[in-house]
């Protein structure tokens, strides 16, 4: 049996991540401006887990950029493999305004559709090199963590938004050791871990705030 341990970050918050709006084009937006400290202390909060080998990330703008404010000095690949669920029919209006009747009609993403996604996703960081960095989005994360850890329950998007199993924010980590044998790709509950950026920011500030 093969081992990959790779790891995946979701991207630097943007506006419609603050207002809960599903935008339109929402895969052209920017992620919202911050301190240099702030970035020193996410690259800081990385660095505790891993020492990248290689950079890879969705081809959405947010995506992009978080990349590049964290890692500028290194080459980025960019692949749809890790491009987020389109929500965008939704529309201007808040998600949590939506029923789950409303936002199924708008986006037509049943649960087979979602299910091969992360499958292939799997696959696809199974190939990746060890200590690869993935920069991705929150919907595909919770979806990911799910099919890890409750295999048999069937995901939608509606639920991963408004009642996920596990909440991801901007910049948390998910750490992943990827099984592969016999052509299989597995990855088991013990071996997903996720760690909260926010819960180290504060820290963080709280530590040189009283110092």
């Amino acid at each position: 049996m093969i081992t990959k341990k790779v790891y995946l970050l979701r991207h630097a918050q943007t506006g419609p991540n603050v207002s809960g709006e599903m935008v339109k084009d929402y895969s052209k937006c920017d992620i919202l401006p911050q301190e240099p400290d702030y970035w020193k202390t996410c690259k800081s909060f990385i660095s505790q887990y891993i020492k990248p080998t290689q950079i890879f990330c969705s081809n959405t703008t947010r995506a992009k950029q978080t990349a590049f404010m964290l890692y500028p000095d290194m080459p980025v690949h960019t692949g749809n493999q890790l491009d987020d669920f389109d929500c965008s029919n939704v529309g201007p209006k808040k998600f949590w305004e939506m029923t789950k009747e409303e936002f199924d009609r708008k986006v037509d993403i049943p649960y087979d559709k979602i299910l091969s996604t992360i499958d292939n996703l799997l696959y696809n960081l199974s190939a990746l090199p060890d200590n690869s960095l993935c920069i991705t989005h929150g919907l595909l994360m919770k979806a990911l963590y799910q099919r890890v850890h409750y295999p048999l329950q069937k995901i939608s998007l509606y639920d991963l938004l408004t009642k996920p199993k596990k909440q991801i924010y901007n910049l948390d980590l998910m750490e992943i050791l990827i099984e592969i044998s016999n052509f299989k790709v597995s990855a088991s509950t013990d071996s997903l871990k996720i760690y909260s950026f926010q819960d180290y920011y504060t820290n963080n500030f709280r530590s040189t705030y009283y110092d």
